[in-house]
């Protein structure tokens, strides 16, 4: 601000006293007096950039931490309310036993959440029959943690009714670990 102030005085100063001083030395004057207002609006606005740029680094550093812990609680609320919507059966292989004759489920339970940790998946097995009758439905709880981005195999052998022809399985309950 104060060489804003000089600038105006020394600009009225040139004004009134261009009138005795010669061509030439009243350009020489001009043109420093435009190179000084040039330097010093440069000098205002680097100021400005490095205190704007300062302000947002101190703004950063109080927003950043609670806004990720918050989003990140979010996300836990979430993925703990919808369990059943993180937990997938990716693969999984129905077959008979062919000695013991009994059926046999073997899979992969995979867990897509980000944070959550869940635990004892329990799996419900549906036989039906050729036109689609169902035969029976069993569960099984596997005692096991399945961490976030993870998967857990798994096995289980049970009785398999008469005229099977389809099984089917699904994840039917969940607890957060």
């Amino acid at each position: 601000m104060q060489k804003l102030v000089f600038i105006s005085s020394t600009i009225l100063s040139l004004f009134f006293f261009s009138c005795g001083s010669s061509t030439n030395e009243i350009e020489q004057e001009k043109q420093a007096l435009i190179n000084a207002v040039k330097d010093s609006l440069e000098q205002v606005y680097q100021a400005k950039e490095v205190a704007q740029e300062q302000e947002k680094q101190e703004l950063k550093k109080q927003i950043l931490p609670q806004n990720e812990s918050a989003v990140k609680g979010r996300l836990l609320a979430k993925e703990v309310k919808e369990r059943l919507n993180y937990v997938k059966i990716t693969q999984y292989e129905p077959y008979q036993n062919r000695i013991s004759k009994k059926g046999v489920v073997e899979g992969t339970i995979y867990n897509s959440a980000v944070l959550a940790t869940y635990k004892d998946p329990k799996i419900k097995v549906s036989c039906y029959s050729k036109t689609g009758t169902l035969l029976n439905t069993f569960s099984k709880t596997f005692y096991e943690y399945i961490k976030p981005q993870s998967k857990m195999t798994f096995k289980h052998k049970f009785k398999l009714p008469k005229g099977t022809d389809k099984i089917d399985i699904k994840i039917e309950d969940i607890n957060v670990g």
